[in-house]
């Protein structure tokens, strides 16, 4: 008895699927690569050296997550690595520490940074260092 959809025709039948013809007993299956072989489009990076590196801190390259601690990675991801962990280590020195900074204009309508003591923040205001003067066109003159 056929299928029949909703409209009133008939439903075909899927073909059977058929089995592979059996391999001639003189011809040899194909060689497969031992399991710690790379293959495909990575092998390349693979391949090259590895270099062994420390890292202080989790870093990701892509979807890709290396440390803390010791990895060992390909030379020029070793390279990106280390740039990363510099990085980091020059941003936290900027971050924390005894450093502290005022702001106030500069030349050229610019900037200028000057670095202090941090007590210097808890000092009454007139403790501010002057930084210039501002006349009533709105040009700098510095001290």
């Amino acid at each position: 008895m056929p299928l029949l959809d909703a409209f009133g025709r008939e439903i075909p039948l899927r073909p059977r699927r058929l089995k592979r013809a059996p391999r001639p007993k003189n011809i040899k299956p194909p060689q497969r690569r031992p399991k710690g072989e790379p293959t495909g489009p990575d092998s390349r990076i693979r391949k090259e050296a590895r270099v062994e590196v420390t890292l202080l801190a989790r870093h990701s390259i892509g979807d890709v997550f290396y440390g803390p601690g010791r990895v060992v990675v390909p030379r020029k991801v070793a390279e990106v690595l280390r740039e990363g962990e510099h990085r980091a280590q020059v941003a936290d020195a900027n971050f924390t520490g005894t450093r502290a900074c005022v702001i106030g204009p500069g030349p050229n309508k610019g900037l200028r940074v000057q670095q202090v003591a941090p007590e210097f923040f808890d000092m009454p205001y007139l403790g501010v260092l002057p930084f210039g003067v501002v006349d009533k066109g709105g040009n700098f003159q510095a001290n």
